[in-house]
């Protein structure tokens, strides 16, 4: 069930911070620091241990999402429409 399935994540993250002394950052900004998260084209990913690899995500929908469509509506048409 998806209880589970996020437990079994933040539990995983857990173990990885303190194998680090919780010296983790979110992708590569510090340089000195390991990365918690990395990119599907990660050239490092193969070489890093099966825990790590399974914390793979792209940094924004600009990554995952081609085009997304902004509709603006004035406030008044969002009143009278409910």
């Amino acid at each position: 069930n998806l209880q589970s399935q996020v437990k079994n994540i933040f539990d995983k993250w857990s173990r990885l911070a303190i194998e680090k002394d919780n010296q983790m950052q979110y992708g590569k900004e510090e340089g000195e620091y390991p990365s918690l998260l990395h990119t599907p084209l990660d050239p490092d990913l193969e070489e890093l241990p099966p825990v790590h690899q399974e914390f793979i995500a792209n940094w924004s929908l600009r990554d995952v999402e081609p085009t997304s469509a902004l509709i603006m509506t004035k406030s008044h048409d969002l009143e009278e429409g409910s």
